[in-house]
């Protein structure tokens, strides 16, 4: 059996947060492990070694996803970052 990717939503749209969560969770593969409307939320959760990618919406209500990305970077390296715009 493979790995299971672990998956942090960063979104601030709710129908499209949801909407990519559940596509994602349809994948036995990946596990959604996160789904947060705003940067100041996803620096709460989104810890070391706690998800394997982050999605994040480049324009969110409190915050800029491409900043956050660097950010969650800086801590993780490992953190693979997707842009979504």
């Amino acid at each position: 059996m493979a790995d299971v990717v672990r998956v942090a939503i960063v979104e601030d749209e709710a129908v499209l947060r949801g909407m990519l969560a559940d596509t994602l969770s349809q994948i036995d593969e990946i596990e959604v492990v996160h789904q947060v409307p705003g940067a100041t939320e996803a620096k709460l959760v989104i810890t070391p070694g706690s998800v394997d990618i982050a999605l994040l919406d480049v324009n969110l209500g409190d915050g800029n996803g491409v900043a956050l990305g660097v950010q969650l970077q800086r801590i993780d390296p490992n953190l693979a970052i997707m842009l979504l715009s």
